[in-house]
């Protein structure tokens, strides 16, 4: 590698991309980029660093309709400022294996400075909304994911799985973009993009397109996005209009600094009396090649009352329909699958407690969905 690049906009990377022909790659937090350079598993001319870009530093909530009087289409916006330069341990590359990266990187102080406190308005936390988007800049990071207070509030998955991606210094430098490029079967952030039904904002010499998360993923380690030539800008996922939930559940030797014997990720959405449930998400890893959603307990779920009856059929078609490998690092298939079905009804039953807290807000706000 002889050059690193850092553009101010998303056309100077993009032809930055362009004028180096497959030989320049996206970086951002370089969390992965940089330990599988030292690998050689890339060899790029160069290296475009787009944690200078403004857009790809946001997080964007948008309401189509709020009862604070609002516009339409209200929204806000929470950005945050990096450091005038990046400061990377002389060490760093020099890290030999992913279990010893992960723990020299727990003393690394990260490329970025910790999150910022958030200026949002109180009302946005429980305003009753009538749909929406969440849209997250591509280079944001997990520790912003984390300390962002509307999902905290909203969207507890988010939160919790962007708390389980190694350690706080890596968090502070790991973006989730770069988390799904990568492209791996277990990967925390893959897992509970999926579950939001989330999807991709690419763009490329061609133009721009929405790609679902789950059609980005063609193998282990293997993406439909080539960071030689495109960049993700954001990340989106829906707000759903009536009282809705998420959860998150994550098994391995340890809560984070490993990669995950299982995790899961769900989400639940319910009719306007809180009753029925309309919508289901269940994302699984490392359970096939790619982050895989449970059709089958899935579609079980839909049109039937939220209880423990439901969530554990589900949660064994959702065993069923799994196929995980074994793995002397982690665990043997057969523990995988005896304590998958666990950790499926366990997270359906926390997404359905806070779905039942998502309808009271909103009935308690003066606010009636039913009419």
């Amino acid at each position: 590698m002889t050059e690193y690049l850092i553009p101010d906009t998303i056309d100077e990377a993009l032809r930055l991309l362009g004028a180096h022909a497959g030989q320049a790659m996206i970086i951002a937090g370089g969390t992965d980029v940089l330990p599988d350079l030292r690998k050689g598993k890339h060899a790029p001319a160069c290296l475009v660093d787009v944690t200078r870009i403004p857009e790809l530093m946001r997080i964007e909530v948008d309401f189509r309709h709020s009862l604070s009087g609002l516009e339409a289409s209200a929204g806000f916006s929470d950005s945050r400022e990096r450091p005038a330069k990046a400061s990377i341990p002389e060490d760093y590359l020099d890290i030999n294996d992913s279990q010893p990266e992960l723990e020299a990187l727990a003393g690394f102080s990260g490329l970025r400075e910790g999150p910022a406190e958030a200026s949002i308005p109180e009302n946005h936390l429980n305003i009753y909304r009538k749909g929406g988007y969440v849209t997250v800049g591509a280079a944001v990071t997990f520790a912003m994911l984390r300390e962002h207070p509307y999902l905290q509030a909203h969207v507890h998955a988010l939160v919790e799985a962007a708390a389980s991606v190694g350690a706080a210094p890596i968090q502070a430098a790991a973006t989730w973009g770069g988390n799904l490029v990568q492209a791996m079967p277990a990967a925390d952030g893959a897992i509970i993009a999926i579950a939001l039904d989330a999807e991709l904002h690419v763009v490329d010499a061609a133009g721009e397109r929405w790609l679902p998360v789950l059609s980005s993923f063609l193998g282990p380690g293997r993406s439909a996005i080539d960071p030689t030539r495109q960049l993700i800008t954001a990340i989106r996922f829906a707000i759903p209009a009536t009282p809705w939930g998420t959860a998150w559940r994550r098994a391995g030797r340890r809560p984070s600094l490993i990669l995950p014997t299982l995790n899961c990720a769900v989400q639940l959405v319910l009719d306007e009396r809180g009753e029925r449930i309309t919508e289901a998400a269940i994302a699984l890893g490392p359970v096939a090649a790619c982050p895989h959603r449970a059709a089958e307990a899935e579609s079980y779920l839909i049109g039937r009352a939220p209880g423990p009856e439901a969530f554990a059929e589900a949660a064994r078609l959702a065993a069923c329909d799994a196929n995980p490998r074994s793995s002397i690092h982690r665990a043997s298939r057969e523990y995988r699958l005896a304590i998958l079905p666990v950790l499926v009804a366990e997270a359906l039953g926390e997404a359905a407690e806070r779905a039942a807290s998502d309808h009271k807000s909103l009935l308690n706000s003066g606010s009636n969905p039913e009419g």
